[in-house]
């Protein structure tokens, strides 16, 4: 047998033990299965792919043996018939059924098809039998290679979903559409459409140039200029300056002195340079040495005069939306303030900008206020454009490179001209709370922050304790060897004796090592609660810089109960004792006390508050409701399923589900019986979209089919009186289907999964349209690398042109 890879797959090596003795050579791509022994967990999920593989070899077997008598002339249904007569006791087996064997043979069809592919005797691949398999699972064109052809000779430069959506988001994504074509563009939407072996290939070609650009940004980081990476994108923070000769009327200030800097600076508020006036809190355009990049906007702090004559402003520097996570999809008026400032000489300004700083009322009540003036906004741009003026730009959000996270502007703190920026005291705060303060009695210390006692628990660095030397690696965009952190409980402090100020690697800590069951054996790691501890006699010190945070622990007996709402966060429980030397587990004794002692100094403060009144001090008046339940968000749950991400939620005391939107009956039954508080709407969230939008007089701001658009009218009357209306939804939460993004998907390319796409601006407008508190969007982890990462930018576009903050989680 013959394989493209010398590693050989446990399935290889399973239909080689099966078929050693057939002189038949077959191609089994490894790039496509990657299939290792299965645990006892998964092997029912491996028996259906292996049975599956036995069966193609065993056709092409078949085919094999009337090559010389005409095998092409075999059909579908040759097959079929030739296959279920087989006895059980044949590795292929399936069925005793001929439609039980053809219902098989199409439902992994694609598994059996692809053994034909790399089969290397044409007349196989040829065969009626692969034709008929073709047609009966709906594949127009069986091979990849022409699939791919004819797609990318398609240019999509229309937005024209299925979906119901507002006004607002059909805007943003047509225009985006409509503006970068897949040829065009570096971000084309036809690179999920390739084949997945180039895919496979691609991605590891991405890697090693993530790698080659990961060295060149350590090299340049050596340099004396000090750059921001962004997506890529190289932006100047320290500013280089360029230095030209300039005549002392060119540059002067107007106006007297208005304050004094911290450092005894003369302060002024006005300033012209080359006969064009400075302002504070203008933007202005900063030249660099590099010409061929663009030049850097920076918004005026304040404005000062260095003692050896030197006129200053110390600015905040603003990005392109280009130059953020956006990418092409940002407007190409829109910049974004960040919290990246310096000083510069008032010589390097080249021209104002005119940027307006936005800050308009949020909420559903304002939504057709906020359409208007952003209309006229746009209006006035364009006309301005073609008039050939300079470009207006708009600034409405703070911009975090660290985190890819947009912030609402505090207005209150820019262009004060106090001489002190906003800024650089939030910086100064950051860096105070990074020091070190160890107090006399070293029975506590404040680190990172936060304050350590003795006695509280806190979290390891895992290379603390690990057995062999390395971590962490990342192979394809995923985390090998990663491991969790260690839980500790401290019981010392050593601090050295000098009069310079101790560093975290200086500082020792005794602690206490509760191992976690993934430090035992693996088997125990699966079949243990993740929150699971063993307490050990296990004494070491350990430097304070592998110290990582906080956390608790408490005896299981003594965890909270989960039937009111509230949120734990790094809480374990431990309930057994654990001998490392000898493996034995036992349970916790007794007089073993994992009390912490914050915690007993608030037992203490409530025993004392307790003393001393009656029985009926502490009784709470009948009427009275929890706050915990009475502040929970009104939530509407899209694509609810069985309602997992609703209890989750209902769990941490955050919402309560008022309304859920489900299109298949199963799942939507299944949400009815698991929160009978909800109203279930089982029906297409497209269809109840345009229902509500119409029912308020809206539908001249909705986009949708004529189909869902019958649909809605067609819908029972007392179920729509029954809809939220805007100002009803405090919170929207969904996981809208992740199969079109999923890199899993073989079939990422069918209209199914371009629909289930489609569901991303259906579920915007229902924000659009609701204008709700807090919004929600889960997914799978591809949807934002999907298609170069269109719809993830285009997403986030979208909620910053509604006015939300936009943060990103990611789970791995």
């Amino acid at each position: 047998m013959l394989f493209e890879n010398e590693a050989l797959t446990l399935l290889a090596e399973a239909l080689a033990s099966s078929y050693a003795r057939c002189c038949i050579f077959y191609f089994i791509s490894s790039r496509k299965y990657r299939l290792g022994k299965p645990s006892t967990q998964y092997a029912p999920w491996y028996k259906p792919v292996l049975q599956t593989a036995m069966l193609g070899i065993s056709i092409i077997m078949l085919l094999e043996e009337r090559r010389h008598a005409a095998a092409a002339h075999l059909s579908f249904f040759n097959i079929v018939d030739k296959v279920y007569r087989l006895g059980q006791n044949h590795s292929a087996f399936v069925a005793g059924s001929p439609a039980a064997v053809e219902r098989y043979l199409v439902v992994h069809g694609r598994i059996i098809w692809q053994l034909f592919a790399g089969f290397p005797n044409p007349a196989i691949k040829e065969s009626l039998f692969l034709s008929g398999l073709v047609e009966k699972m709906g594949i127009k064109h069986p091979t990849e290679q022409v699939v791919k052809k004819k797609l990318v000779t398609v240019k999509r430069t229309n937005f024209e979903p299925q979906a119901t959506t507002t006004r607002l988001v059909n805007r943003i994504w047509r225009e985006h559409y409509s503006d970068y074509s897949p040829e065009d563009s570096t971000v084309g939407v036809t690179a999920d459409l390739e084949e997945d072996e180039d895919a496979e290939e691609d991605e590891d070609s991405d890697q090693d140039e993530e790698d080659a650009e990961e060295e060149e940004y350590s090299d340049q980081d050596e340099e004396k200029e000090d750059v921001l990476f962004v997506k890529g994108e190289k932006v100047h923070v320290a500013l280089q300056q360029k230095r030209t000769p300039c005549i002392s009327e060119d540059i002067k200030w107007e106006g007297e002195q208005v304050g004094k800097t911290c450092h005894n600076e003369a302060l002024y508020k006005k300033a012209s340079v080359y006969g064009k006036p400075v302002v504070i809190g203008d933007c202005v355009l900063v030249e660099k040495l590099d010409t061929d990049e663009l030049s850097s906007i920076y918004f005026v702090e304040y404005m000062f005069e260095k003692f050896d004559g030197r006129k200053m402003i110390h600015g905040r520097f603003m990005l392109r939306g280009s130059q953020t996570i956006l990418g092409n999809a940002a407007n190409e008026r829109e910049v974004f303030l960040t919290n990246e400032c310096l000083n510069f000489e008032l010589g390097a300004v080249k021209e104002i900008v005119l940027v307006n700083i936005w800050s308009s009322p949020w909420g559903y009540e304002y939504g057709k206020g906020n359409s208007s003036f952003h209309e006229n906004d746009r209006a006035r741009a364009e006309e301005r454009k073609s008039k050939g003026l300079p470009l207006e730009y708009y600034c409405r959000c703070l911009y975090s490179p660290d985190e890819g996270a947009f912030f609402r502007i505090q207005t209150d703190t820019m262009g004060i001209g106090s001489g002190v920026c906003y800024s650089c005291k939030m910086r100064k705060i950051q860096e105070e709370n990074q020091t070190l303060k160890v107090n006399l009695s070293k029975t506590s210390f404040t680190y990172k922050g936060a304050e350590y006692n003795l006695k509280d628990f806190v979290y390891v660095s895992p290379s603390t304790f690990a057995a062999e030397p390395g971590g962490a690696i990342s192979k394809r965009r995923k985390n090998v060897g990663l491991k969790p952190h260690s839980v500790c409980q401290l019981l010392g402090i050593e601090v050295p004796k000098t009069p310079k100020p101790v560093k975290p690697k200086s500082v020792r800590v005794q602690v206490r090592r509760f191992f976690r069951p993934e430090d035992i054996c693996a088997e125990k790691a699966y079949h243990s609660d993740i929150r699971e501890v063993y307490y050990t006699e296990v004494v070491l010190w350990v430097t304070l810089a592998n110290v990582q945070g906080k956390c608790e622990v408490r005896k299981k007996q003594e965890l909270p109960t989960l039937d009111g709402p509230a949120v734990y966060e790094h809480l374990f429980f431990c309930a057994y004792l654990y001998n490392p030397s000898n493996g034995g587990l036992k349970k916790l004794p007794a007089k073993i006390n994992l009390t912490s002692s914050k915690e007993k100094v608030a037992e203490r403060s409530t025993s004392r508050k307790k003393k001393g009144k009656s029985k009926g001090a502490n009784n709470v008046p009948a009427n009275k409701k929890d706050p915990l339940t009475q502040n929970r968000l009104n939530t509407l749950d899209i694509f609810a399923g069985c309602g997992g991400l609703t209890e989750g939620l209902k769990q941490s005391g955050v919402s309560v589900t008022r309304w859920a939107i489900e299109r298949e009956n199963p799942a939507g039954e299944a949400f009815s019986l698991n929160h009978p508080e909800a109203m279930v709407i089982i029906n297409d969230c497209n269809v109840i979209l345009r229902a509500i939008m119409s029912t308020c007089g809206d539908e001249a701001d909705c986009i949708s089919t004529p189909t869902t658009t019958k649909l809605a009218e067609e819908l029972d009357k007392e179920v729509i009186k029954k809809l939220p209306r805007p100002g009803d939804v405090d919170f929207i939460i969904a996981g809208p289907p992740c199969q079109g993004f999923s890199g899993l998907n073989r079939f990422a390319d069918a209209a199914c999964s371009k629909t289930q796409r489609e569901m991303i601006p259906a579920l915007l407008s229902y924000v659009d349209y609701f204008r709700p508190r807090y919004f929600l969007l889960e997914n799978v982890r591809n949807f934002v690398s999907f298609n170069k990462g269109q719809a993830f930018r285009l997403t986030l576009s979208s909620l910053l042109e509604m006015g939300y903050q936009v943060d990103m989680v990611f789970s791995f």
